[in-house]
């Protein structure tokens, strides 16, 4: 009972982290979404790609990432590939954990049709980009 209640306010505290980044984000003008190339698809595909970022941070963990370093990630899914990527913003090195990487990867999912990306925020600097490749 106690592993269920710590799994349900864990669940509670990520989704609540998300929604509050995702009203913050909107607000933002480091915040782009792509005008061209793929879309996430239907409803289906874009709560698979939800996924796929929150597995693909898993796959990352906690990690202390330096300053202006990214980690990029190609994962297939059901509408072709997603280009991850997570940036360092801070000026410093700072540690990245699961939850603030799936907020800023996930941000793009939910507002943007086509993607986006963040290359100028003092944060994390989130992009997801769907199509049929991705970058090298």
């Amino acid at each position: 009972m106690h592993f269920t209640l710590l799994t349900l306010l864990t669940t509670a505290l990520a989704i609540s982290q998300q929604v509050s980044a995702a009203a913050t984000l909107e607000r933002r003008d480091d915040a782009k979404c792509y005008s061209g190339g793929g879309k996430w698809g239907n409803e289906d595909q874009k709560a698979e790609a939800r996924t796929k970022a929150r597995e693909c941070c898993n796959e990352i963990g906690t990690v202390i990432v330096p300053t202006n370093t990214q980690l990029k990630r190609c994962v297939d899914y059901s509408n072709g590939k997603i280009q991850f990527r997570i940036k360092n913003g801070f000026g410093h090195d700072q540690t990245l954990n699961p939850v603030n990487c799936s907020v800023a990867l996930n941000l793009f999912v939910y507002l943007c049709e086509r993607g986006g990306y963040d290359d100028t925020s003092k944060g994390w600097r989130g992009r997801a980009d769907p199509g049929e490749g991705c970058d090298p």
